[in-house]
Parts: structure tokens; C-alpha cells; sequence
């Protein structure tokens, strides 16, 4: 299964590539430390380079997810309130890709590249969601079993 943010930026040739990666900024995180906090304003973009981080929504754990996962791309085309909690379950190397960054960075290259961009997030986003899905039908079958 090809990691996410081989998915986003699928279509990108190898030197802009490199190029997006250099507007990120590194940073580390702690064992338990928050990436995301659920309903707060969000404007950037986390890439997991290592470790593991877990997703939080109202309350519920819905997966893990390690390096190659991407957080938060829908938030680069509209800031909006995040979804979830991000929490680091070890220590986190994550790229932390600021809207404004991204944007100056698309001024300079092809309009096609942005939508490729745009489109890529998406299918970036829809792969987290689907891995997400399959963790509550997962609960969900569980459940029934012990039920019945």
C-alpha cells in the first residue's frame, strides 16, 4: 500500500518534489505529546517521517498511524477546525507544512502541479478515512460477536 504522502504528491517530478519537502520544518515529539488538538483552528499540514501517532476523536481511539502518514492536507486548501486529536505514542519526527509556505511554494511552479496537489490531498485524505472506517467496523463486528 503506498504511503500518503507518496500519494501526495504523485505526479510531481522528482525535483519539485524535493523542493516540497524543504518547505516543511522538523519537529519532535514526545511520548503522549498532542500534534493536533480536535476543534482548534487548523492552517498546516503534519508529515510522520518516525514513529507512531494515534488518532482522537471525542474521546474514541481510532488508529495508529507511522511514518508516510499525512495530517491535515485539507487544512493547506481551507483552514478549518480540526477533526481529531493527534497524539504521539513514541517519539515523533513529523514535517510540519504551513499553508502560507505551501502556497508561496505553488506561486512558483506550473498551476498543474497544484492540481495535482489538490486532487493527491484528497486521495490522501480518503485513504485515512477508509483505514479509519475499517478500524470502527472492525469494533463494530467485535462487539457483536461478544454480544451474541
Amino acid at each position: 500500500m503506498p504511503r500518503d504522502y507518496d500519494i501526495l504528491l504523485s505526479g510531481f517530478p522528482e525535483a519539485d518534489r524535493k523542493a516540497f519537502y524543504q518547505v516543511g520544518r522538523d519537529r519532535d515529539y514526545t511520548l503522549h505529546q498532542v500534534l493536533v488538538h480536535e476543534e482548534e483552528m487548523g492552517s498546516s499540514m503534519y508529515m510522520v517521517e518516525l514513529g507512531e501517532v494515534s488518532i482522537w476523536a471525542k474521546g474514541v481511539k481510532l488508529t495508529r498511524l507511522g511514518a508516510g502518514a499525512v495530517l491535515g492536507a485539507s487544512s493547506l486548501i481551507e483552514p478549518h477546525r480540526r477533526t481529531a486529536t493527534v497524539m504521539a505514542e513514541d517519539y515523533v519526527r513529523a514535517l510540519i507544512f504551513r499553508r502560507e509556505d505551501v502556497l508561496q511554494f505553488f506561486k512558483s511552479r506550473p498551476p498543474r502541479l497544484f492540481q495535482w496537489f489538490f486532487l493527491n490531498s484528497f486521495r490522501a485524505h480518503m485513504s485515512l478515512v477508509r483505514r479509519c472506517n475499517d478500524v470502527i467496523a472492525d469494533l463494530d463486528r467485535r462487539l457483536r460477536e461478544t454480544s451474541a
